[in-house]
């Protein structure tokens, strides 16, 4: 049996760089340590208990576990092939690159790269991508809409003024009624087949893969996880 051969000055390097990174990590740390204050973390440390800690972990978990089923079943959804265990891999990557790439788009496009890796059904994993982002926007919705209904009892129940409640779920209405006007508008003005070549394949992929959605009970279970989540 062969031994690997090791390069010294490889194994140096990355030696180095885990100490940069844990000094800097220690650096970072001990700054927002230095404007929070120590005792008063200090002092809200003291008042979690073990349960608290527990959890909090168990819900961070959760969360983020239905996320990558969620993710996951899109991309089944559009005819994708991905393990579980290549799906939490991926997901998780992309989690932690969200920390320092630019916005969440950094994370999405590394979590694709490594599914794509996985699956060799690209397509299906930008789709699915897609259609995760947009469940997510229309949970979102969901909740919104749901706060806003229930705006004016909430005021009214603290003090406030119902009307006033009432009058911002009239102007929310309005805003959204103007922007599907404008939306309209637009698309009139400048027709799909006026549009570039690489955005209008992309609007057939993407209506293709919400046919392959239409009817099927895991959508409505993605939309469900996509508020839960």
């Amino acid at each position: 049996m062969t031994v690997p051969h090791v390069d010294p000055r490889a194994a140096r390097r990355r030696k180095l760089k885990f100490a940069v990174k844990a000094a800097l990590t220690i650096v970072v740390l001990a700054a927002v340590v230095r404007a929070v204050g120590g005792n008063k973390l200090r002092a809200a440390l003291a008042r979690l208990t073990p349960g608290d800690w527990l959890f909090g972990l168990g819900a961070f978990l959760a969360v983020h576990a239905l996320g990558v089923l969620k993710w996951r079943a899109w991309i089944l959804l559009a005819g994708g092939r991905l393990r579980p265990g290549d799906a939490f891999r991926a997901y998780a990557a992309g989690l932690f690159s969200n920390l320092f790439l630019p916005s969440m788009i950094g994370g999405d496009v590394l979590r694709a790269g490594l599914a794509m890796q996985a699956t060799k059904q690209k397509e299906a994993v930008v789709l699915g991508g897609l259609t995760d982002r947009l469940s997510d926007f229309v949970g979102l919705a969901m909740l919104a809409g749901a706060g806003l209904l229930a705006l004016p009892h909430a005021l009214a129940e603290s003090g406030g003024s119902a009307d006033v409640g009432r009058r911002i779920l009239v102007a929310f209405g309005v805003a959204a009624a103007l922007g599907v006007l404008l939306l309209v508008a637009l698309a009139r003005l400048r027709p799909p087949a006026t549009w570039p070549p690489k955005v209008r394949r992309l609007r057939i992929r993407v209506a293709l893969a919400l046919r392959k959605l239409s009817g099927r009970r895991l959508a409505l279970v993605g939309l469900v996880l996509g508020a839960a989540a």
